[in-house]
């Protein structure tokens, strides 16, 4: 019964760090949208938003990872490496947009 409720312990530990992921890539999609089109003395500020909001949503997959170590396969590893993925992709795009 012990390991069991490690166990579920575990797996319910893995949704705050999924939920990071989810919204560090909304908040480096929308910087970068700001970084592309705001105005042009806030568009260091959207970058660096985007940066940290990719760098958050990647230590959430660790966390997902660490977290789930006994469940091989287990889809919120892959959901939350999507998110980082995607907020990673929105970090480059805003700095692009910015330069």
């Amino acid at each position: 019964k012990r390991d069991w409720e490690i166990g579920r312990a575990f797996v319910a530990a893995v949704e705050p760090p999924l939920e990071i992921a989810r919204v560090a890539a909304d908040v480096a999609e929308l910087a970068r949208e700001v970084a592309g089109s705001g105005e042009p003395r806030v568009r260091p500020s959207a970058v660096a938003a985007a940066t940290l909001a990719a760098a958050a949503a990647r230590a959430a997959v660790s966390l997902v990872e660490a977290n789930l170590t006994a469940l091989e396969g287990d889809a919120r590893v892959a959901e939350a490496e999507e998110h980082a993925l995607a907020a990673e992709h929105s970090a480059a795009r805003a700095r692009r947009a910015a330069s």
